[in-house]
């Protein structure tokens, strides 16, 4: 029983980490082409957010 209750006690721990940080990345900028997150596809690297398919549409070609 006492498994039980430290498991939903981590789980709403978790949901509240994951709340936060949804919160925290609806107002942070990509660093390419400066617009909010949001619930786009996004990398992070080092703190920095970056909107996937600003990588791509950035990426040098090699020849």
């Amino acid at each position: 029983m006492a498994t039980t209750i430290a498991r939903n006690k981590i789980s709403s721990y978790e949901k509240q980490v994951m709340k936060e940080k949804s919160q925290e990345l609806s107002y942070t900028r990509c660093r390419v082409c400066h617009e909010i997150i949001g619930n786009r596809k996004h990398v992070v690297f080092e703190e920095r957010y970056f909107h996937i398919e600003c990588l791509k549409q950035n990426r040098p070609v090699n020849h």
